[in-house]
């Protein structure tokens, strides 16, 4: 496994499909492979309480 494998990114977002909004943006992503791993904390304390 090398660094190449990785791609950190901190620009995606989720928006609501009906109305289209942004609903939390700036998400701390690590891809690899092609799946999208999201820091845990960032996600406890944002996507849980949605």
């Amino acid at each position: 496994m090398t660094s190449e494998n990785f791609e950190i990114r901190n620009d995606l977002y989720l928006h609501e499909i009906i109305n289209n909004q942004i609903v939390i943006e700036n998400i701390p992503t690590v891809i690899y492979q092609g799946m999208e791993f999201i820091d845990y904390e960032f996600y406890l304390n944002h996507f849980t309480s949605l």
